[in-house]
């Protein structure tokens, strides 16, 4: 009987990130970086936050852990060399219509290059859980893994839209919010 070989020289590496932190914020005082960068929160009522990582990703397999200590919020990616556009729309500031947007909200839906999408995942807030974010620059996908299930949605980014590198972003609504890298 033969056997095959199977090396880990097959198996992609997946980077465990450990050093993202939080870094450019919104011009409306909106967000405030707390613990050197890893925790995010809403720094003003009824004005929307906005804050992306440090980090800069164009190929390989990168997992980013991160708690929801509370709110509503956006977690996903953004591309680093187009513009953040704001969209002043009355007193609903946004920072997510951008085509160059990709990732989840906490409250069941997902945003595909700015538009707004249903999904099948439960809502997620709890602050005992850890959340995982997956950049697969590789296969040009975003996936996240919810432990509650545990829960798993994942999306196809076009580069055409979304082009490289990629910087992980997260949104807090007008209502609070706090994110934490872990």
């Amino acid at each position: 009987m033969a056997f095959q070989d199977v090396s880990s020289t097959n198996l992609p590496t997946v980077n465990e990130v450990t050093n993202e932190k939080f870094e450019e914020v919104d011009a409306e005082g909106g967000t405030l970086l707390l613990d050197n960068g890893r925790i995010c929160e809403s720094a003003k009522h009824r004005i929307p936050g906005f804050a992306q990582g440090s980090g800069s990703y164009s190929s390989g397999i990168h997992r980013i852990r991160f708690r929801i200590l509370r709110g509503f919020l956006f977690v996903g990616i953004r591309s680093q060399n187009l513009p953040v556009q704001v969209d002043f729309c009355g007193e609903n500031t946004q920072y997510l219509n951008s085509s160059c947007i990709c990732g989840w909200y906490n409250n069941r839906y997902s945003v595909v290059h700015g538009t707004p999408n249903k999904t099948d995942l439960k809502m997620f807030a709890n602050a005992n859980d850890i959340y995982v974010l997956t950049l697969n620059c590789d296969e040009r996908r975003l996936s996240i893994t919810l432990p509650n299930g545990p829960q798993h949605d994942e999306m196809e980014v076009d580069l055409v839209h979304t082009p490289f590198p990629w910087r992980f972003c997260i949104m807090l609504t007008r209502l609070g919010g706090c994110v934490s890298i872990e």
